[in-house]
């Protein structure tokens, strides 16, 4: 499932200080698991980052600090902020806030459900689950179109032998 929330990123832009030097600077919005793995703009996902702290959070291997720095952001354990983004990413699409919420309460405790449910209420109400992939239409393939015909003929080829036998 794929959350898109400019609103919610440009919260994370426009915090006042990197969350994890506390410097004032320029803040970028870092995905702890990225757009590419499954887009979510969600608050647990999320972390405000200067420059030199989003660099060396890329370089190295920092996703265990970023989920350490949110769950103490959100007041939750490392497990439950981890377990509530993988649970988002696992959503199939075209679930209404309504479909989510029921999943999330019978799927996390009441913890973790707090957590989840402030992600839900979050999401943007246009559209809570957009998924802007496009998938190619296909071009009809020489090789296909000649079983589907040969299908097509043992078909018709049986059904005449059994009006024959009839």
């Amino acid at each position: 499932m794929r959350i898109v929330d400019e609103q919610m990123l440009q919260r994370f832009r426009t915090a006042p200080r990197c969350e994890i030097c506390r410097k004032v600077k320029l803040i970028e919005p870092h995905h702890i698991h990225t757009r590419g793995a499954g887009r979510l703009d969600i608050s647990c996902n999320l972390i405000s980052l200067c420059r030199e702290c989003h660099s060396c959070i890329d370089n190295a291997h920092g996703k265990a600090m970023c989920l350490a720095y949110v769950a103490k952001r959100e007041g939750h354990a490392i497990v439950d902020v981890e377990g509530v983004i993988h649970w988002f990413r696992s959503l199939p699409k075209g679930l209404d806030r309504e479909a989510i919420t029921r999943r999330a309460f019978n799927y996390f405790d009441p913890l973790a459900f707090s957590l989840a449910l402030k992600a839900i209420e979050a999401m943007p109400d246009q559209s809570p689950v957009a998924s802007p992939i496009r998938k190619r239409k296909r071009r009809p393939s020489p090789i296909r179109e000649r079983a589907k015909a040969a299908r097509a003929a043992a078909y018709q080829r049986a059904k005449a032998r059994k009006k024959a036998k009839a």
